[in-house]
């Protein structure tokens, strides 16, 4: 039994930063970290590779959904389809207006940013297929009636780069490729989509 969960209250915020990144705490000391209120002594734990699921599912239950968005990027749901669509769900409104550079991070691409300054990415993000033909919808379909298609930027990724990452998704619905090969306006896109066909085919 660990004793250092007697002591998070008093430890000071690169002490608990350290802790929460030891892929060798246990689960009664990830859960005192949860529990405690440095929201960055929070990021670190859920970058861990090691998060135990009691912590995982107190860090999944604060209000908002900047948590949810990590939990889910760096693969703790992976294989709990209802949690993709708690956030989407609920949430999805919120993050196209606030920060929409998170719905093709955390739904259409895993980008990590570990503290070790080393950055991965994985298109096996676990997202269900109807909450990728919703994102195409509203974030490529509607966005490309609405919008500059040249423009990008770190908080908006803009229809076409939102359509590739769906083309590369590997649970993006065949039907949904075979559609953006027939009709994106973007050359490389339809290429891809269409060699994507024949890979899946």
């Amino acid at each position: 039994m660990s004793h250092l969960k007697n002591y998070i209250n008093q430890m000071t915020n690169p002490e608990l930063i350290g802790l929460a990144k030891n892929r060798f705490l246990d689960t009664e000391d990830q859960v005192a970290i949860a529990k405690h209120h440095y929201r960055r002594a929070h990021n670190y734990l859920i970058e861990n590779s090691s998060l135990s699921r009691s912590a995982r599912d107190i860090l999944w239950d604060y209000k908002g959904y900047a948590r949810k968005c990590e939990l889910i990027t760096y693969g703790h749901f992976l294989e709990e389809q209802d949690k993709y669509h708690e956030l989407y769900d609920g949430y999805a409104a919120q993050m196209r207006g606030r920060s929409p550079w998170r719905l093709p991070r955390v739904f259409l691409h895993h980008y990590r940013w570990h503290s070790h300054g080393v950055s991965s990415r994985s298109q096996n993000t676990g997202t269900p297929p109807e909450i990728i033909e919703d994102i195409y919808l509203k974030d490529v379909q509607r966005l490309r009636a609405t919008t500059n298609e040249a423009y990008s930027g770190y908080y908006y990724s803009g229809p076409s780069t939102t359509e590739r990452m769906i083309i590369e998704n590997e649970n993006t619905p065949l039907e949904l490729i075979v559609k953006i090969s027939a009709s994106s306006p973007d050359d490389r896109n339809r290429n891809l989509a269409m060699k994507t066909m024949a890979r899946r085919s």
